[in-house]
Formats: C-alpha cells, sequence, structure tokens
C-alpha cells in the first residue's frame, strides 16, 4: 500500500476537507492521502470540476470532503440511504484487512494464498454487501428514471472480486486489490454523475 503524501494533511483546522495543493501534488497523491488509494483522484476530479488529469497548480484550494458527506450532497445517498451506507461499510471493512491482504500477496504460490478465516468471512460479508448495494440500486423509485447501470456493474464486479480473494485468489503484487478500489472509485463517479443528470440518462 503507497504511504500517505508528506504533508498532505488537512489544512485548515475550521475546514478540515479542504486541501491546498503543494508542489509535487499529483491527483493520484491525493487520492491515496484522503481516501486511501489513488483511484479516488477521480472523486477529487468530479467533485472540484477538475479536467481529467489537470495539471495542479500550487496554491489552489481544493475539496476533500469524506465520501460520505460527498454522496450526500450530490444527492445520491437522499434516495439510496441504506446502499450508500452499505457500501462505504463494505469498502471499510475491505480496508481493515488490506495491509494483511498485501503481506499475504508477497506470498503467493501461483496466485493462490492462505486467507486466515477470520479475514475470508470479513471478505464474504463485504461481497455480500456490495452485492446488495448493487440489486439495492436496481429497485424502482418514482425519481429515478433510468437506474445507474454502470454503477451496478461496478459493485457487482467488486462483489465478486472479493468473493474471489476471500477464497485465497491474490497476485503477488496485489494488482487485485487495488481494482477493488478502482471499481468503487469508478461506481461513486459514475454515481455522482447520475444524480447530477437527474437519475437519468446517464448509465
Amino acid at each position: 500500500m503507497a504511504p500517505a503524501v508528506p504533508g498532505a494533511t488537512q489544512a485548515v483546522a475550521s475546514n478540515p476537507y479542504v486541501h491546498y495543493v503543494r508542489v509535487g501534488d499529483s491527483i493520484d497523491l491525493l487520492g491515496q492521502s484522503y481516501y486511501g488509494n489513488p483511484h479516488y483522484g477521480r472523486v477529487i476530479e468530479l467533485v472540484n470540476s477538475l479536467g481529467k488529469r489537470e495539471k495542479l497548480k500550487p496554491g489552489t484550494k481544493l475539496r476533500t470532503p469524506r465520501l460520505d458527506a460527498i454522496l450526500a450532497e450530490e444527492g445520491v445517498s437522499a434516495l439510496f440511504p441504506m446502499e450508500t451506507h452499505a457500501m462505504l461499510e463494505a469498502r471499510a471493512s475491505f480496508m481493515e484487512v488490506e495491509d494483511q491482504l498485501y503481506s499475504l500477496a508477497r506470498t503467493a504460490d501461483n496466485g493462490y494464498v492462505q486467507v486466515p478465516e477470520d479475514v475470508q468471512l470479513k471478505l464474504q460479508a463485504a461481497s455480500q454487501m456490495m452485492w446488495d448495494v448493487a440489486m439495492g440500486f436496481r429497485v424502482p423509485k418514482p425519481e429515478v428514471e433510468v437506474v445507474p447501470n454502470r454503477s451496478i456493474g461496478q459493485l457487482k464486479g467488486v462483489s465478486f472480486d472479493l468473493r474471489r480473494i476471500s477464497y485465497g485468489s491474490l497476485d503477488e503484487q496485489g494488482f487485485d486489490l487495488d481494482v477493488v478500489h478502482q471499481k468503487i472509485a469508478w461506481a461513486i463517479c459514475n454515481e455522482i454523475i447520475w444524480a447530477r443528470n437527474g437519475y437519468r440518462a446517464y448509465q
């Protein structure tokens, strides 16, 4: 797991979810620092209306709210409160054992490791939660013209990945673990775009 960005602490005590860009900052490093993986840099771009891979200018003020706060202010959790809470809870459960899984990955024999039972159970519970979240987003609601199919697909993929990892399928570089974050980050981004479009059009 990549280390946090040196000095990338929340910059203002009265507003802890703000970051002032420093020399050497990149969107990937900020994604790692604030949300635990470089892939969440896409969320920072979206929240701050940055262009894809836009170069960060030192001194620029960026918002880096908690993920639950982002989903609330964007209107996702207003319609799907249980699903957004469960998605982030499953993500947190995965991250609780992520360091242990990275250590296990270094011992992989032909892409297989022996996962301790407690870790297996945690991953399988998180897998089921992600599956339930994906299915929850498919439930018809009057305000929703089109369900967020892209997010649903990503979340189902996360569910499959967590289940597979729980059985010990893990490459030596931990690529499988990184992909879990990639899919969650894209699911969140797609949910935000879908909500901004009035819960329609963007699938």
